[in-house]
Formats: structure tokens, sequence, C-alpha cells
């Protein structure tokens, strides 16, 4: 429940996306928002300065000591703020050549294991931390996150192709028999010819 305006302005974004063009409803606010998605370079400038707003002590806190009441106060309107202007162009416009890069094979294959490497990111990280001997925050910053992606891009792709996709595939089928016995036990209507 304390995300659910994060959700919000991604499905604002979705149905702004399906709204047909010759559709009065909200047209002012539309265009507004046509013209910011048409300028890319303005969105994501904006975009970019929300998040790395975010990442002051502002919006989180250094440690991982809990958040202060004006970081749990502040975090909710800068991420989704954030969120919505660096998507805004690949809503709106065309997106450019970074649509053509997020629309490639690899970035599918990364967008069906996101979910995964986000399951996966923090246990893979602390069994290396464990492994090789390293404290939080004393060090090893490039060699952890190096092997960390590794490891968790490891696991999300075996967890992908080996149980996901699998399980995919075996719910997305249609089941046998279920359509045959059915007709089976329909009565047939007479056929009547005039």
């Amino acid at each position: 429940p304390g995300y659910v305006d994060w959700f919000g302005v991604g499905m604002a974004l979705a149905i702004l996306s399906a709204v047909p063009a010759n559709t009065h409803a909200f047209a002012r606010p539309r265009e507004t928002l046509r013209i910011w998605g048409t300028n890319r370079g303005l969105c994501w400038l904006v975009g970019a300065a929300l998040f790395l707003l975010a990442t002051l002590p502002i919006g989180i806190p250094r440690t991982l000591a809990p958040a202060t009441f004006w970081q749990l106060t502040t975090q909710p309107y800068i991420y989704p703020r954030a969120a919505f202007f660096l998507l805004l162009p690949f809503i709106i416009g065309k997106g450019g050549r970074a649509a053509t890069v997020l629309g490639s094979r690899v970035a599918h294959l990364f967008g069906n294991l996101s979910y995964s490497i986000y399951l996966w990111h923090v246990p893979a990280m602390l069994w290396l931390q464990r492994t090789l001997g390293y404290r939080e925050f004393h060090g090893h910053f490039r060699e952890l996150i190096v092997l960390t992606l590794a490891v968790t891009i490891a696991i999300a792709a075996a967890s992908w192709f080996l149980v996901e996709q699998p399980i995919l595939r075996y719910g997305s089928r249609p089941w046998r028999g279920s359509e045959t016995a059915a007709s089976a036990a329909a009565p047939s209507a007479p056929i009547h010819s005039s």
C-alpha cells in the first residue's frame, strides 16, 4: 500500500499510451504531455536530476540505518516523478536510438531475467561477501559488484530457462481433453433443412 502511488504513475502512463489520438477527453493535459514527451533530452535530464536528488541523503540514508521522517516523506515524491520523466519519451514519443536499444533481443532477454535478478542479487551478494570474507562498507566495491552481477545473472538465467519459462509454457498451453470432453458431453442439435 505504501507504494501504490508509484504504480499509479505507471498505470497512468499505460493508459496514456492506449488513448486514441482523436479522443477529446483530457485534451489539454495530453497535449502538454505530448510536448514534454517529444523533448526527450529535457525529459531525461529532469528524470536524471530527480533520480540523483533521490540518491542524496534527502531521499535515502547513506548507510543501512532506518530512513528518517523526511527521507520517508520525500522519497515517494521524488522516485515516481523521476520514473515518469525517464519513461515519458518512450510512451509519447518515439524514444529514438534508446528505444531501438531497449527493443533489442538482449534487452528483451534482460527484461525476462529482471525479476529473478531482483530476487537473487542480495542473496548472491551476501553469499559472496561471506565466501570471500568481505565486510559491508569496507572496500572491494568493484570486485563485489562484478562478481555479484555475474553470479546473479547466471542464477537468473538458470531460473528463467529451467523453471519460469517451462512453467509459463505449461500454464499457457491448451488443456488436452477438456475441449473434447466438453464437446462429447454436449448434446448435438439436430440440423433441419428447409
